[in-house]
């Protein structure tokens, strides 16, 4: 699951929800696959980035970029079921953007989407996961990254789901029509040295799935979702645009190849600066 160091230069219970026991189609704890690591390097950034959270602005800059994408949009991610994002996806294969997915497919609801864009023209590949027919080289392929016309990464916590995502049009959401969700937060990043690498990640892990043969099946499982909350959270926060004016350091942390090399570093420094 990537995630982001970035190093500058300079320097209640209703709320949160019940959890309930659902069946699941796909446990995960499969037997892996062997995987070799690859070098994450860090990059030095000097456009801009845009900072979103949900459910206050996710939908809302998740929106906006996806509207404005020319040639191509890569995702790969854990969860997508929320129609509201088939719909920006499908608008823009209107326009003559090619769309390419890599999903973690273990419900019945997400097998429907999935087949539905595909039908559509999308270039659609389930995840090497424990989820997988083909190969498990992953227990679960938990990454949320989004890759736009090769220019924009989106990394963020959450998935394309209803709870994660949910459709507050107004950046910062409208109180008058707020729909709740879970808290999530997620970082746009212009570069296009970025956006190279991230799909070199997605693309690598595409390819595994399409060139690999059937997999054994593994047994069903069950796991905890879950309910939606339901208060309106105090504060509201619209997303937020950075724009650099000198180069900022960006280290991608991806599972699981270098986040116990850079993380638990990170944490040690950050505690001995306190």
């Amino acid at each position: 699951m990537p995630s982001f160091v970035v190093t500058s230069p300079s320097a209640s219970t209703e709320s949160a929800g019940v959890a309930i026991a659902v069946p699941e189609l796909v446990p995960r704890n499969c037997r892996l696959e062997h995987y070799d690591k690859i070098a994450v390097p860090s990059f030095q950034v000097s456009d801009q980035i845009i900072a979103y959270t949900s459910p206050d602005s996710t939908f809302a800059v998740t929106k906006r970029l996806l509207d404005t994408a020319k040639k191509s949009i890569l995702i790969g991610i854990y969860d997508f079921t929320a129609e509201h994002i088939k719909q920006l996806v499908l608008a823009a294969m209107r326009r003559g953007v090619k769309v390419k997915l890599m999903l973690d497919i273990d419900t019945k609801d997400e097998r429907k989407l999935f087949d539905e864009l595909v039908q559509f023209g999308v270039a659609g590949t389930p995840a090497p996961s424990c989820a997988s027919k083909h190969i498990h080289v992953f227990r679960s392929s938990h990454e949320k990254v989004i890759v736009i016309d090769d220019e924009w990464t989106l990394v963020q916590s959450g998935n394309y789901s209803n709870h994660s995502i949910p459709l507050n049009t107004t950046d910062g959401g409208d109180r008058n029509h707020f729909i709740t969700g879970n808290r999530d937060t997620g970082l746009a990043i212009k570069s296009r040295e970025l956006a190279k690498f991230f799909s070199k990640i997605l693309n690598s892990d595409i390819a595994l799935e399409t060139g690999a043969e059937a997999a054994p099946a593994i047994e069903e499982d069950l796991f905890l979702v879950e309910a939606a909350p339901k208060k309106i959270p105090d504060t509201l926060f619209p997303s937020k645009t950075f724009k650099l004016t000198s180069k900022l350091k960006v280290q991608p942390v991806l599972s699981p190849d270098n986040y116990m090399d850079v993380v638990p570093g990170s944490s040690a420094r950050q505690k001995n600066r306190c």
